[in-house]
């Protein structure tokens, strides 16, 4: 079996996006969700979903940093060929 670098990178990258998209739409979720548990007076619910808010932020933007990084190293390759 031959590693094939650029392959892999091009894998993970798909994968990366996919995982990028997931937040993204988990995000979006919980801004509706805290809107509508404040409005029915949920507040410790809408504080909860406020924490799941940012944990998912965060991991979004950690799954960013490194969706850049296949990029980057995708376009390197490239360049190289």
């Amino acid at each position: 079996m031959t590693f094939d670098a650029k392959e892999t990178l091009e894998t993970s990258l798909a994968a990366r996006e996919d995982e990028v998209d997931l937040y993204e739409f988990n995000i979006e979720n919980f801004r509706r969700g805290i809107v509508l548990a404040s409005e029915r007076g949920l507040t410790e619910f809408a504080k909860h979903l406020d924490q799941l808010l940012g944990d998912h932020e965060r991991e979004r933007d950690k799954a960013q940093v490194m969706l850049d990084v296949l990029r980057a190293r995708v376009t390197e390759m490239e360049a190289e060929e």
